[in-house]
């Protein structure tokens, strides 16, 4: 099972002279059988949160390549004397994710007025991926929350927040009362 790198530069599984694939890692996950030369073997293949399986497959006789097509959800092939290796192509998911602005103690899905104190910032990106924010400069407000903040997007879009928590800005205003024109101040009129 060969599952697309987080950096690759393309969904296309391209065969090196080395033997391996570009924009593409096998994973640790194997399926091994045993099947008599001749034999048609249908191959179920496995499934991984985060990606999706490519239609076309790529099949190895020694040295020679084909290609397969999933057909019913399975990979349909005949074992050859010099052995038979099947490589089942993986992409990576694009996945949402959203950035939240809120004041602090609000539901993060609240719709109650005022709790939103900026728009939400709305993203994609492939499944593995990191992403990073900043906390927005609120009028009236300050972060109370880690100002700077990032994620590994995961295959469920409901993981995928951001949040920063704000409160109202708070002062502490000192004052003396002082006596106009002078004289003297009269603690009942204060």
């Amino acid at each position: 099972y060969m599952l697309q790198n987080i950096d690759a530069v393309s969904d296309e599984p391209s065969l090196r002279p080395d033997g391996t694939y570009a924009n593409y890692t096998e994973s640790t996950v194997h399926t091994e059988g045993i099947g008599e030369i001749g034999a048609t073997l249908s191959i179920t293949p496995q499934t991984f949160g985060g990606f999706t399986m490519r239609s076309t497959a790529f099949v190895h006789w020694g040295d020679r390549n084909d290609t397969v097509q999933v057909n019913a959800g399975a990979f349909s092939l005949t074992v050859q004397k010099e052995g038979t290796e099947l490589y089942v192509f993986y992409t990576r998911n694009t996945q949402s994710y959203v950035v939240r602005y809120l004041r602090y103690g609000s539901d993060p899905h609240s719709t109650q007025e005022g709790d939103v104190l900026h728009e939400p910032v709305r993203g994609t990106g492939k499944y593995g991926a990191v992403v990073a924010a900043a906390a927005e400069s609120i009028d009236g407000y300050h972060c109370v929350s880690t100002v700077s903040q990032s994620i590994v997007l995961r295959p469920d879009d409901r993981q995928n927040e951001i949040i920063f928590y704000y409160e109202p800005l708070q002062y502490t205003v000192e004052y003396r009362v002082w006596a106009y024109n002078g004289g003297t101040l009269d603690n009942t009129l204060e």
